[in-house]
């Protein structure tokens, strides 16, 4: 996806993520370009203080010349979560404690900004994770269990309305028999 250059603020938090040894500066502006969107996005990302999950926290549309008109059907085909998600992970950064104990959290962080750690079992599941999220519902489903839909949550580390929501997508798209 074409997203214009990344604008972080001087002053900033910072959201860890667990397992994985890397943390997201936010806020974060960005503007989406993407040409499989019919217009221009200028997209302002946080992360969300109950939840620790990046989110979208406001959007902007912009047509384009000769573009069509922005409608509430457009607005309803713009895919923010896999958009906040492609965000998150370009703007994600190493974060490593080096040998004298204190923490460095990458290049211009300073040691006074808030870090929060991300909250276990955020991660979204996107269209991408559907065919391993079918993979892992097989061979639950294939071993006799019943527990399919869990067998998703665990091996994602997910909640379990989040899992259900990938199977009930993964189904969608023909890749898990209707039950």
């Amino acid at each position: 996806m074409e997203m214009g250059p990344f604008h972080k603020r001087i002053d900033y938090r910072a959201l860890i993520l667990p397992g994985e040894d890397r943390m997201i500066r936010y806020p974060i502006d960005v503007t989406v370009t993407d040409a499989s969107l019919p217009f221009d996005i200028d997209m302002h990302v946080v992360a969300d203080d109950e939840s620790n999950i990046m989110v979208c926290d406001d959007m902007r549309l912009r047509r384009r010349p000769d573009g069509p008109p922005i409608t509430s059907a457009s607005l309803r085909s713009i895919p923010v979560r896999e958009i906040v998600q492609e965000i998150a992970e370009r703007c994600a950064e190493p974060l490593r404690q080096p040998d004298d104990g204190g923490w460095n959290f990458g290049a211009g962080v300073s040691d006074s900004a808030t870090v929060r750690p991300h909250r276990r079992g955020a991660r979204m599941l996107l269209d991408a994770d559907l065919p391993e999220v079918a993979e892992v519902w097989r061979a639950a489903s294939d071993v006799g269990s019943r527990a399919t839909t869990m067998a998703v949550k665990d091996h994602f580390n997910v909640s379990r309305p989040t899992a259900a929501r990938a199977v009930q997508r993964a189904r969608e798209a023909g890749l898990i028999p209707e039950v």
